[in-house]
């Protein structure tokens, strides 16, 4: 049977569809800024998600597991932001397959928790510094990914909702309650996925130093871009400082081409700084040339390797990677890179290059960084450091 969208489906951009059941509310895809989109067309975050099947390789261009087209399609985690503290709730994703739903799981907690294995992490006090900065009242400690959702997989009965039945063709995900079919959602992702809100074109002066914001807002915002800029220095090709969703697509809005970007800079893995990043890698024209810490480079290799399911090595094939080691400075295209790690709750870092200084989403509060320090999550040093860490940065 062909499918039916019928009056219980919203549909939204960029292949979104929201089905009313009895069960409650179920999402079927998740693109980049799927939250977004949700809050702009005034639809609650639902607390069913349903993944799309992988692409099959060879299918299209550069696409393979979770990524479309450069596109991933297992952005979730400000979802599951939306429902855990804002809801007070757990969201259940569901998978069509058992191995994806294993992807998804080691995926979500690398982002969102750090690395699992002891041994990733540089050392024992940014573990208890990200701890600490994720520490959440209710639970007397961070949050993990199974506090916060349940991965289930279709093939293994994780469509039964009770009264709602969903289960996969191939073709569609069909939905019954209570006996009678309600909908049949399509599993082809077919639109070319476009961004919310783009930043507008503006004249560019090119001056010593040159910053051009595509986004400084956050995940939650509908009406604002998740942090992302170029630093022009003279007349230099840009560096790019994180990668926010749909890259290309906003670069091209500012008449740029990926291709005309030098370096990329990635402060940390949350989705609101990486979402783009696989378009760049697979359909930007240019291979990457990355900089950021060698912990979050494996972590990287770790997260890419489950969303376009390679291995960590076929993946570290696809850009190319300097390693900015945190208090070791770099010489690298004529830059000087100096990196710190920021305060936040994953490994991040925090950046100075010719001049310019980027925090990442450091959580820089004197009050808290001084409590942190008499509780002993940070030593003297430590704090010194962070207080100092702009020192230098004519911006």
């Amino acid at each position: 049977m062909s499918t039916v969208i019928t009056d219980r489906v919203h549909c939204l951009p960029n292949d979104i569809y929201v089905v009313t059941t009895a069960a409650g509310d179920v999402m079927v895809n998740s693109p980049p800024e799927s939250l977004k989109f949700l809050l702009a067309h005034g639809v609650n975050p639902p607390r069913y998600v349903i993944l799309p099947l992988d692409a099959l390789p060879g299918s299209e261009p550069s696409s393979r597991g979770f990524v479309y087209r450069g596109i991933n399609y297992a952005s979730v985690e400000f979802l599951i932001y939306a429902n855990f503290f804002g809801q007070q709730q757990k969201i259940t994703l569901i998978t069509p397959t058992i191995a994806q739903a294993q992807r998804l799981h080691a995926l979500l907690s690398e982002t969102i928790n750090g690395p699992t294995a002891t041994e990733e992490w540089p050392n024992p006090w940014l573990r208890r510094e990200c701890a600490a900065v994720a520490f959440f009242p209710p639970l007397g400690r961070a949050p993990t990914i199974d506090d916060m959702t349940s991965i289930v997989a279709l093939e293994a009965g994780g469509g039964d909702l009770g009264q709602v039945q969903i289960t996969c063709d191939g073709s569609n995900f069909i939905f019954t309650e209570n006996g009678a079919e309600i909908a049949r959602i399509p599993t082809t992702i077919s639109a070319v996925a476009h961004p919310l809100t783009v930043a507008p074109p503006r004249p560019l002066p090119r001056q010593a130093l040159t910053l051009q914001f595509i986004g400084g807002s956050d995940g939650f915002d509908p009406t604002g871009i998740t942090t992302c800029f170029l630093a022009y220095f003279g007349n230099r090709q840009p560096l790019l400082f994180d990668a926010a969703a749909y890259i290309n697509v906003r670069l091209a809005h500012l008449g740029l081409s990926p291709r005309q970007i030098d370096l990329v800079i990635i402060s940390h893995l949350h989705e609101d700084h990486i979402a783009g990043l696989p378009e760049l890698i697979l359909t930007g024209g240019k291979r990457v040339q990355l900089v950021t810490a060698p912990t979050i480079y494996r972590s990287l290799l770790r997260v890419l390797s489950e969303m376009l399911n390679l291995t960590p090595a076929t993946v570290a094939e696809l850009f190319d990677f300097y390693p900015l080691e945190p208090g070791q400075p770099l010489e690298l295209h004529g830059y000087q890179f100096i990196a710190t790690y920021a305060v936040h709750s994953v490994p991040t870092i925090a950046v100075k290059v010719n001049g310019v200084g980027y925090s990442g989403d450091m959580r820089y509060d004197e009050e808290w960084l001084e409590h942190l320090h008499q509780t002993g999550y940070l030593s003297a040093e430590r704090l010194n450091e962070l207080r100092r860490f702009a020192d230098g940065a004519g911006l």
